[in-house]
């Protein structure tokens, strides 16, 4: 099914309820964009990425940010902590 929509001035685009129902797509949930050299855009849901890397394998949550196993374990040791 093919859905269009208009862009708004501040750059948003609204994704049709019908898909976020579908999909169990809730507010603030974040997607990753990129437009390819043809010039299609895509919208991917991200389920997480750490915070300093992009990693999204072995994730921890920190105050509402995911971090990696591996850049919690560097954060330790550049803090004295092993």
């Amino acid at each position: 099914m093919l859905n269009q929509k208009k862009i708004s001035r501040a750059g948003s685009v609204t994704i049709p309820a019908h898909l976020r129902r579908a999909y169990g797509i809730t507010a603030g949930e974040q997607v990753a964009i990129d437009m390819d050299a043809a010039g299609a855009i895509t919208m991917k849901r991200i389920v997480g990425r750490c915070v300093f890397c992009g990693a999204d394998k072995e994730l921890r949550t920190y105050k509402g940010r995911f971090v990696c196993a591996a850049c919690a374990a560097a954060l330790g040791k550049e803090d004295g902590h092993v």
